[in-house]
């Protein structure tokens, strides 16, 4: 018989191949009883991460109002709109209208943008952000239709996204306990 067949232990009636003496001694197959006993604990480390972190208290309204600010981008989503408005109004007192009606264009993209972050975990703050959000896209659209040239029904809503933006800041100053 070759060496190389009885180093494996086919060669001789009594040797066994090493994964069968290793049977043995894990008393039974070692793939299986290491898969078994990695699985079991990986499953109580699972479990254990999970009964941890139900264990906690619940996170308060006011971090829940701070992670949805942080992940939605504002107050900074607000801040470009009327950054956007400030600009319409520059062009617009320049007697530049195409270039009013091409920052409009930009303002109804950032209040679209802003609105589709929406709904916050506050139902009344919601409610004032949409209503804000809603008048300055259509202050944009108008603007577009104008010509970039303010008309009135503009300024009543940039009056009233002004208004309910404003008011938004300061609901939610005090929602998410904020200085």
């Amino acid at each position: 018989m070759s060496r190389g067949v009885l180093r494996a232990g086919l060669g001789r009636a009594g040797s066994r191949p090493f994964a069968a003496r290793m049977a043995v001694l894990w008393r039974g197959d070692p793939g299986r009883h290491l898969v078994r006993r990695f699985g079991i604990g990986v499953a109580t480390v699972v479990a254990a991460s999970g009964l941890a972190a139900c264990s906690g208290p619940p996170p308060s309204a006011s971090s829940q109002l701070q992670s949805w600010a942080k992940m939605a981008g504002y107050p900074a989503s607000t801040a470009r709109i009327e950054s956007d408005l400030v600009q319409i109004r520059r062009w617009q007192a320049k007697g530049n209208a195409p270039q009013a009606k091409l920052d409009c264009i930009g303002m109804g993209s950032d209040a679209g943008t802003a609105d589709n972050q929406l709904p916050t975990p506050d139902k009344a703050l919601t409610t004032i952000l949409n209503a804000g959000y809603s008048a300055y896209f259509d202050y944009a659209a108008e603007c577009q239709r104008s010509k970039g040239i303010e008309t009135p029904a503009m300024v009543a809503l940039a009056v009233a996204g002004q208004h309910d933006l404003a008011e938004a800041a300061a609901m939610y100053q005090t929602a998410a306990r904020v200085r």
